[in-house]
C-alpha cells in the first residue's frame, strides 16, 4: 500500500491496494482524495495511519485496525521526501502478529535451552583449561608465546608440554572435529601423552608418536568397530644439556629460524588414528640449536583463518612470510603482532 500526503494531512496520491483496504474499514466515499480534504475525515485517517510522523529520518510503525473482516495489522514505513511532503508504504503483517505469542513462547524456550547449553560449554571449558599445562613450565625457554583461541568455547586443538630433568617436550595437537567432539578427543590425547612420556619415560619423538598411534586406535575401538577419528601432532623434544632438538610430526611441521634463515621440517603425511591403507613411518629430525635460534609449531587453525579485502584464507605461505617479517622482534611482541 502506498500513500503520499502533506504535513497537514492532505493526501495527494494513493494506490489501489490502499483504497481496497479503506473499503475494508467501512469508509464509504466516491473519491478518496476528495474525502481527505474533508475536515471531518482527514484528521481521523491521518491519525490512524501516521500517529508518529517523521522529522528527518525513516521510521517503521505498526498499527492495529478493526475491519468488517476482523483485525488487521499494518506495518508502515514513513519517510519525509520534501519539506512538506511525506510518503508511506504499508504491508499487512497480520499473519506475523497472529503467531507472535507462539513465536515469543518458542523464543523463550530457545533462549533457555541456549543458556543451558552455553553454561554447560563454559563449565566444560574450565575442565579443559585445567588439563592444559601451566605455561610457567616453559620458563626454561626464556622467550616464548602461545596463541590459544578456541573457535567454539571448548577446543579441538590444544598444546602440551612437559619438562623432566634434562628434557623439555613441546607439542601442538589438532584433534578431529570442533567444539564438544574435538574437546573429548583432546582429553583422550592428553591422557595418552601423559602416560607415554611421563609415566613410561619415552624420550624419542618418533617412538612416542608410534605408541600414541597404536594406543589411540585401541582406545577408539567400539564393539569391534573402529571409530575413524584421530589427530595431527607436532612433537619436539629439546635436550636441555646438549641443546639438540628432535622433532617428529603427523600432518604438522616444525619451523626453525637459524641465523635469519627459515627451515621448514615436514612431518609425515598421515594423521594419528585409524586410517586404513595408510603406511605410517614416523621419523625423527634432529637439529643442533644455538641461543639465537627460534622454532614454531602450529595447527591448521591459524592458517585456515579467513579475512582481508577478499575474505580469503591466510594459508601457510603467508604465515611463513609473517614469521620471517617479524623474526627480529621479541616473541612476546610477535604474539601481539
Amino acid at each position: 500500500m502506498y500513500i503520499e500526503l502533506s504535513n497537514d494531512g492532505v493526501i495527494f496520491e494513493v494506490n489501489k491496494e490502499l483504497e481496497c483496504y479503506l473499503e475494508g474499514l467501512n469508509l464509504n466515499y466516491s473519491n478518496f482524495i476528495e474525502l481527505t480534504k474533508n475536515k471531518k475525515y482527514c484528521p481521523i485517517i491521518c491519525q490512524r495511519f501516521f500517529n508518529k510522523l517523521l522529522k528527518d529520518k525513516v521510521e517503521t510503525v505498526t498499527y492495529k485496525y478493526q475491519t468488517k473482516n476482523g483485525t488487521l495489522w499494518i506495518e508502515w514505513i514513513v519517510c519525509k521526501i520534501t519539506e512538506h511532503k511525506l510518503v508511506a508504504i504499508g504491508k499487512d503483517v497480520t499473519c506475523v502478529k497472529k503467531f507472535e505469542p507462539l513465536i515469543k513462547a518458542q523464543n523463550k524456550i530457545l533462549k533457555l535451552q541456549n543458556k543451558n547449553m552455553l553454561d554447560s560449554l563454559k563449565y566444560a571449558q574450565g575442565i579443559q583449561n585445567s588439563l592444559l599445562p601451566n605455561r610457567s613450565s616453559l620458563k626454561t625457554i626464556s622467550d616464548n608465546f602461545i596463541i590459544f583461541q578456541p573457535k567454539d568455547i571448548v577446543s579441538g586443538d590444544f598444546y602440551w608440554f612437559h619438562q623432566s630433568k634434562d628434557f623439555l617436550f613441546v607439542a601442538s595437537i589438532d584433534c578431529t572435529g570442533h567444539g564438544v567432539p574435538g574437546a573429548l578427543m583432546t582429553v583422550l590425547a592428553n591422557t595418552l601423552l601423559n602416560e607415554i612420556i611421563i609415566h613410561q619415560n619415552n624420550t624419542n619423538p618418533a617412538d612416542i608418536l608410534k605408541v600414541l598411534d597404536d594406543q589411540l586406535c585401541e582406545a577408539l575401538k567400539s564393539n569391534n568397530r573402529m571409530i575413524k577419528d584421530g589427530l595431527d601432532i607436532g612433537l619436539c623434544m629439546l635436550n636441555l644439556v646438549t641443546k639438540e632438538l628432535n622433532f617428529s610430526g603427523a600432518f604438522q611441521n616444525l619451523i626453525v629460524l637459524k641465523n635469519g634463515v627459515m627451515k621448514r621440517i615436514k612431518g609425515g603425511r598421515f594423521p594419528i588414528g585409524h586410517y586404513p591403507y595408510l603406511i605410517k613411518r614416523f621419523i625423527n629430525h634432529s637439529i643442533q640449536l644455538e641461543s639465537s635460534n627460534r622454532f614454531y609449531l602450529f595447527s591448521d587453525g591459524y592458517q585456515y583463518q579467513f579475512g582481508g579485502a577478499n575474505d580469503k584464507k591466510i594459508g601457510t605461505k603467508k604465515i611463513l612470510s609473517l614469521i620471517q617479517y617479524i623474526q627480529e622482534i621479541p616473541l612476546q611482541q610477535q604474539k601481539k603482532f
